[in-house]
């Protein structure tokens, strides 16, 4: 089976699983929003079979951005702290975060730290658009979250399409 150009270029590029929901689901909402943001007016050929090289590398990417996040959020936790609280999270950087602050690690202060450790995150994962997946990222709020899961079920549930651009757009407004 083929994948759409842009999309797989969205992958590669952006399909990192970090974000406001469990890791499967943001290297989802990651690839649609890049492919939807900045990729659509683009012509990529299609490709039949990702490439296990470009797959290692967006996975070092991730987990780099995954321990960056924690790290940048937190006073003194270590890289080490920050991937055994990712291991103890299942990779979801915001049950790590919780993780890191039961084990008295203390959040950083600040209205927009959700913001800067996204962006912190995207930058040393090699994001083409830090700032912007930043903003992006840091804009679901948790009831935005709870709704976002409760469409993409339903929407599965129902149709077992996947999320079209239009909706993608939708739910980001």
């Amino acid at each position: 089976m083929s994948c759409g150009g842009a999309t797989t270029a969205a992958w590669s590029k952006a399909g990192n699983c970090y974000g406001p929901m469990d890791p499967v689901s943001n290297v989802v909402l990651n690839t649609v929003w890049y492919d939807i943001a900045f990729l659509l007016t683009q012509e990529v050929a299609e490709v039949e079979v990702v490439p296990a090289p470009g797959l290692h590398l967006t996975v070092a990417r991730t987990l780099r951005g995954l321990v960056t996040f924690l790290v940048a959020g937190h006073r003194c936790l270590t890289e080490q702290d920050a991937v055994q609280c990712l291991l103890r999270a299942d990779a979801d950087v915001h049950a790590a975060t919780e993780e890191a602050e039961r084990l008295g690690f203390h959040a950083l202060d600040g209205g927009d730290k959700h913001e800067g450790c996204y962006r912190a995150a995207a930058a040393v994962g090699r994001h083409p658009r830090p700032f912007s997946q930043g903003t992006f990222l840091a804009s679901y709020t948790p009831t935005k979250r709870r709704c976002l899961r409760r469409c993409g079920a339903a929407l599965a549930a129902v149709s077992g399409d996947i999320l079209r651009s239009s909706q993608a757009t939708a739910l980001h407004r």
